[in-house]
């Protein structure tokens, strides 16, 4: 008997509900496995930018500051899973296409990849051995140098979308605050602080190569929902020369369209500016840096110079050295800290 039209749709419907509430098991596994070979050094950039926080914190003596240095180490994945929405996007990423057939993990011993690698030869052998798990384990990639294929195999943090990648960093983070509170002692508000300036630091990392509106627009918006577009983090993002992610996460902050967004921010004088940085909930010496940062934009582009971030960065850093009246100790020490974990002491 053949099926109504009325009910083809009503089981296409079920079907499709549920498959956007629980993902194919197949997609979840490859999406897993993808997010398995960024994780170490996704921890690794948190690690990293933590010694940083640590370093400029207050409120962390010397002493338990080399505790912490002597006790950081990976394994802090933290409890992250992957909707269906994530899955998606994690499986059309440029990861994907680099994931490692079935075939290849069990067949190839660190011995072979070692030959592999150190003959560099032909394409097939270094594609096999760059998307093998075995290369990840430690001291199999110091053999020999990388040729280009078994570099551009290798699956890195910047293969996934940014806003996943910045997902899995927030895990990370809330499983390093009950780390620092549990094993060594330090106050919550005091671990929750150095992580977050460490975890903003990290997430700035993630935006190094995105050029793209749209994946910027969902960078901004998906830590807007997760309450984590935080003025500090825009404040952090202007100083070090993310101008095109700040513009995203002021219009999203303030609810109007990026190109508006971008007119208050770049207008001449200051009366679009702050009304754009009050709109989106900045206040204080955040919109301060904003304001810096927005006119070493418009300086540099008019002069049409080529810079990266460091340098940005440090224009930034030169034009508030200069501020009249100069700053306090603690409101340097907070303007440095967005910008690059200087303690107060270059400051002034």
């Amino acid at each position: 008997m053949r099926m109504s039209d009325k009910t083809a749709d009503v089981l296409k419907h079920a079907a499709q509900t549920k498959r956007d509430r629980s993902p194919v098991e197949a997609d979840k596994l490859r999406a897993a496995a993808i997010m398995n070979y960024v994780t170490p050094e996704l921890e690794r950039r948190l690690l990293q930018n933590l010694c940083i926080a640590t370093e400029n914190a207050p409120a962390i003596d010397d002493k338990t500051r080399q505790a912490l240095y002597g006790d950081f180490s990976l394994g802090h994945g933290g409890d992250f899973s992957l909707g269906f929405a994530d899955v998606q996007s994690v499986l059309k990423s440029r990861a994907a296409s680099k994931l490692p057939r079935p075939g290849r993990i069990s067949s190839v011993t660190v011995s072979v990849h070692s030959s592999l690698i150190s003959f560099r030869a032909a394409l097939t052998p270094s594609s096999l051995a760059a998307n093998d798990h075995v290369l990840r384990e430690a001291g199999t990639c110091v053999a020999a140098p990388l040729s280009a294929p078994v570099q551009d195999g290798l699956i890195r943090a910047g293969d996934v979308p940014a806003h996943i990648a910045e997902k899995a960093l927030s895990a990370m983070a809330a499983a390093l605050v009950k780390s620092l509170t549990g094993e060594h002692g330090l106050s919550q508000t005091d671990a929750a602080e150095i992580v977050e300036n460490a975890r903003q630091r990290a997430a700035l990392s993630l935006c190094a190569d995105m050029t793209r509106g749209p994946a910027i627009a969902q960078f901004a918006r998906n830590m807007d929902r997760e309450d984590r577009l935080t003025s500090a983090f825009i404040a952090r993002s202007a100083g070090c020369g993310y101008m095109r992610l700040t513009q995203y996460a002021l219009a999203r902050r303030a609810e109007i369209t990026p190109a508006k967004a971008a007119l208050m921010l770049y207008a001449p004088g200051d009366m679009g500016l702050t009304a754009l940085a009050q709109r989106a909930g900045m206040g204080g010496l955040d919109i301060h840096i904003l304001r810096v940062a927005a006119g070493v934009f418009r300086e540099f582009e008019t002069a049409g110079l080529d810079y990266d971030t460091d340098f940005f960065r440090r224009r930034v850093m030169d034009s508030l050295l200069h501020a009249e009246p100069a700053f306090s100790d603690a409101d340097g020490d907070y303007l440095l800290e967005k910008l690059d974990g200087l303690g107060a002491q270059e400051f002034h």
